[in-house]
């Protein structure tokens, strides 16, 4: 594992995921999935989709869904209960017990998720002090592959997660952030994210929705 200081990759993703009509860069990026080159190899991992017993649903009703300028789809997901929505849909937040958590959902134009990862690192390790670190894996997670970066130190723990749909030249990004070390954050933070990342999923888009029942 290569160390990198989170704070450092949070100023870096959050640029990226959280900022309205995300600019593209050029280039011809590579294969999306791969592993980047020059950079540790990802882990796989394919977790098996787990069905929910309705009392270990932690997500709240509705479903949210935004189209994204230029993809012709709907991204769908559902925030954990208790968390404060933004007011465009892309970011809830919750303060509990000492924690600060926020995640949120956005788009980077005209990256392929390849390009995306590569230019995400590269930044990364440009800012970064010696002693930080970070996790590259792949995840497969519903019908998208992702690109993965884990940080964490003593007070903060952050994750990206990146993916392009097939015949697009777009990236997708999740990112989630709690203020605590990684080993210090409640499981039911975590089980909320994956499930957060579970509900994501890509549907052809229907005009004027930017939210709906389900």
């Amino acid at each position: 594992m290569t160390r990198i200081h989170p704070r450092r990759l949070l100023g870096a993703a959050t640029a990226l995921v959280l900022t309205a009509g995300l600019a593209a860069c050029g280039g011809s990026g590579t294969e999306a999935g791969a592993a980047p080159e020059g950079k540790p190899e990802a882990e796989s991992a394919s977790p098996s989709p787990r069905v929910l017993d309705p009392d270990d649903d932690l997500l709240q009703r509705p479903i949210l869904a935004k189209e994204f300028p230029g993809t012709g789809l709907d991204a769908q997901w559902r925030f954990p209960e208790g968390y404060t929505t933004s007011p465009d849909l892309r970011m809830a937040s919750l303060s509990a017990d000492g924690l600060e958590v926020t995640m949120g959902v956005g788009l980077i134009g005209d990256k392929v998720q390849q390009e995306a990862y590569q230019d995400m690192l590269d930044e990364i390790e440009a800012d970064a002090p010696p002693e930080a670190d970070y996790q590259p894996a792949e995840v497969e997670v519903g019908d998208l592959t992702w690109s993965t970066v884990t940080g964490g130190d003593d007070d903060s723990t952050l994750v990206v997660y990146l993916a392009s749909p097939e015949g697009l030249d777009v990236t997708y990004q999740l990112v989630w952030q709690a203020s605590a070390a990684p080993d210090d954050v409640p499981d039911r933070r975590t089980e909320e994210f994956e499930q957060f990342v579970g509900s994501f999923t890509l549907e052809p888009a229907e005009d004027g929705i930017t939210s709906s029942t389900g």
